[in-house]
């Protein structure tokens, strides 16, 4: 039989196993997911149980310390940490659920739960110590990225400073912003140079930072590239030293055992 026939045979053949696995590839990517994967993925936000803005209003997280009283009764205090649930425990009402709620809210909220007990109340919050809440720089910074305290009154500009960008690293023009939504997320970009020295000294993209909020310092293009071939590299590096070593170690005894020993070698 011709190769040319031979190939007319079994070319069909290749492009049938190829059509399948094309076709089982595809129904693979398509496949809905599963039920038990759906009730567990994030619907709103962040991803946090308990969120707002602390930036316009206070509310309560998971760690956090209150105190409060109540005007008609001089003997209900209560000091209280909320637990890993959102609850704190409190004198009279039991395990109470506050994590999420503002001051205004916890005081309405637990007011309405006294009444249920008493006939004249009105619950106030005293203290509300709260823990730190964070926001992420990630990227070509010198300072070390990660997770930061969101302790004070930060702009974008305020934290990509502090964090140090990379002088010949970080692509200063296209840093972004990200707040995370799964269904609407905000991507919101800045150029550090516009509010740099010498520059228009425009601050209109100066965005506030929030909780949660997601800074990425994207590297250049050049550092993209040298990171790319180091990729490429690397591997190949690898793989000649752990081919050559042993040879090179060979070699070396070898010089030793005739009593030839070369210096460096």
């Amino acid at each position: 039989m011709s190769t040319t026939a031979h190939l007319g045979r079994v070319l069909p053949l290749l492009l049938a196993l190829f059509a399948t696995l094309g076709t089982s590839a595809l129904s693979s990517c398509t496949t809905s997911p599963d039920k038990r994967v759906l009730q567990y993925l994030n619907q709103e936000g962040y991803g946090k149980r308990y969120v707002g803005n602390i930036r316009e209003e206070a509310y309560i997280t998971i760690g956090d310390l209150i105190q409060v009283y109540d005007e008609f009764d001089d003997e209900w205090i209560a000091d209280a940490e909320v637990e890993v649930d959102g609850t704190v425990f409190l004198p009279q009402l039991g395990s109470v659920p506050v994590a999420g709620m503002t001051r205004s809210e916890l005081e309405s909220y637990l007011t309405q739960r006294r009444s249920e007990l008493f006939v004249r109340t009105s619950v106030k919050v005293r203290r509300m110590q709260l823990g730190p809440r964070y926001y992420w720089i990630l990227g070509e910074v010198t300072s070390g990225g990660g997770r930061k305290a969101l302790t004070e009154d930060l702009t974008i500009f305020d934290a990509v400073m502090l964090a140090r960008p990379d002088a010949t690293r970080a692509n200063a023009g296209r840093i972004r912003l990200i707040r995370a939504d799964p269904v609407d997320p905000l991507i919101l970009h800045f150029d550090l140079r516009d509010m740099l020295a010498g520059t228009t000294g425009d601050s209109s993209r100066n965005y506030e930072i929030r909780e949660n909020d997601i800074i990425v310092v994207p590297p250049t293009f050049m550092t993209q590239l040298g990171n790319f071939i180091a990729a490429l590299v690397t591997p190949i590096g690898q793989v000649l030293n752990g081919l050559l070593g042993p040879l090179l170690q060979f070699a070396r005894y070898e010089r030793i055992s005739d009593g030839t020993n070369f210096v460096g070698f």
